[in-house]
């Protein structure tokens, strides 16, 4: 991690705690978590044995109460755009079953419904509730055609 890597990530830490995220509580925010992927060898290091070895590292992942990942984080540093990181974090958030993604550089962030959308701009980071209640409406959707329309409503013209 570079020095200005490194700076982008005391941001990120303050970001999160204004949205009300516990950066000491390691049950709902993580750093440094391994992507393992079967089949995949990843380069060997002393902490992990021959046959199961993490093919990457996401910088931060969000977890609801009940230990569900929300959200992975991909930290890049100031001087790089945060929005050439996507094709890095996609694969994470897949392996995890994240639905969320953040891409930042501690001034840009982006907000990435990779299931339904294009990473946007937004202002900040996401609180726990918030991400819970969009992931609620998500599975909570149903398509227009299947509600009933009742018969108090007329139709006119």
């Amino acid at each position: 991690m570079t020095n200005s890597e490194q700076d982008a990530r005391i941001v990120i830490d303050d970001l999160l705690r204004v949205a009300g995220w516990d950066i000491k509580d390691h049950q709902i925010v993580r750093t440094q978590v391994p992507i393992y992927e079967p089949g995949k060898v990843a380069e060997p290091t002393a902490e992990y044995n021959a046959t199961n070895r993490p093919t990457g590292f996401a910088d931060y992942v969000l977890y609801s109460n009940n230990n569900r990942p929300l959200a992975v984080i991909e930290a890049k540093k100031d001087a790089l755009h945060p929005y050439v990181a996507k094709q890095q974090a996609l694969p994470y958030a897949q392996k995890i079953n994240a639905p969320f993604i953040f891409l930042t550089n501690g001034e840009l962030i982006y907000f990435w419904d990779y299931l339904n959308d294009d990473a946007r701009v937004v202002n900040s980071f996401y609180s726990q509730r918030d991400l819970e209640r969009i992931l609620h409406l998500r599975e909570e959707k149903k398509p227009l055609a299947s509600t009933p329309i009742p018969d108090y409503y007329l139709r006119q013209g």
